[in-house]
């Protein structure tokens, strides 16, 4: 094993995460059209400590690879998160209905017996989040009471939105919440969730530490709702660090380990060697004292800090 990622708790759920945890929508050839063999960055991952794989049915055929990959992998040995509700760019239902069939046919793709973390997905796009605490979250509470899944939550971009679940009836009910793209060299809102949070035993995964491919040396996805004067500067930061000797994705990424509030801080990877530099990242973030580049790439991101981008 090269270099076995570093663990936390995630809330009361008793579920030990890796600091580095791996994002897979990639694995669904849906936003980004990779060429890594998928069981190869799989078993890489597993080689360097990196066991826990978060997957949904929204990232195309994300969860039948991840699955594929998994197979014959002793159970113990990693942990799957996954998330219902969202079907494609525009429809959703968090039905108590759909939950059953969703969970169903998300363990069919898996391959698995139980999921250990089921989060509803992008939950902020119901006009209404009161029917979340009504009905949604019971219905996943069944579910986790008939053991098909181990935790349940919910995610989101909006930290307010995560803010008004918590204040509704149910919310005794979340095991963990995550959400993206607020721990990072533009926004570290997030961190403004964790003291609740804490005092509630809620867990948190922090996801998108690289804004959504933002904060990387390659332009962002063509889908990505950045300002093109945001763009612009990332290019610009992205050209001066590599002539020290960096990368604007290996700065960020520095950043975002050091100040995670969560239990797991989940990267998206496509290939092995994509595993590989993430994990040489994270050993230099935790050995090398990158502070100063950091904040200096902050403050000229200052002026978009608001800037949404979900």
């Amino acid at each position: 094993m090269a270099y076995a990622a570093a663990r936390r708790v995630l809330g009361r759920t008793g579920i030990q995460l890796p600091l580095l945890g791996f994002g897979a929508a990639p694995l669904g050839q849906k936003f980004y059209k990779t060429s890594g063999d998928p069981q190869e960055t799989v078993d890489c991952a597993l080689r360097n400590g990196v066991n826990y794989f978060d997957t949904s049915p929204y990232y195309g055929v994300s969860e039948e690879t991840l699955g594929k990959a998994l197979q014959g992998k002793q159970r113990d040995s990693f942990i799957v998160s996954s998330k219902l509700g969202r079907l494609d760019e525009t429809t959703f239902s968090f039905s108590p209905e759909w939950i059953v069939k969703s969970v169903e046919n998300s363990l069919k793709l898996l391959g698995l017996s139980h999921i250990d973390i089921m989060l509803l997905h992008d939950v902020e796009h119901l006009p209404d989040t009161q029917y979340i605490n009504d009905n949604s979250l019971p219905a996943l509470h069944r579910l986790k009471e008939r053991g098909l899944v181990k935790a349940i939550g919910f995610s989101c971009y909006p930290l307010q939105t995560v803010r008004s679940i918590l204040a509704g009836e149910n919310s005794n009910l979340v095991d963990m919440v995550l959400t993206y793209a607020h721990n990072n060299l533009l926004d570290s809102s997030l961190l403004t969730l964790q003291e609740e949070l804490k005092q509630r035993d809620i867990g948190l995964i922090d996801a998108s530490p690289l804004a959504l491919g933002l904060l990387r040396d390659e332009p962002p996805p063509d889908w990505h709702k950045a300002p093109a004067d945001l763009q612009k500067e990332c290019r610009a930061i992205a050209e001066e660090l590599q002539q020290k000797g960096t990368s604007l994705q290996a700065v960020a990424l520095h950043y975002a380990i050091r100040s995670t509030p969560g239990a797991s801080l989940l990267v998206g990877m496509a290939s092995a060697a994509e595993v590989e530099r993430n994990m040489e990242v994270y050993r230099q973030a935790l050995a090398v004292d990158s502070v100063e580049l950091a904040e200096n790439v902050r403050q000229r991101l200052a002026p978009w800090k608001s800037v949404n981008l979900s």
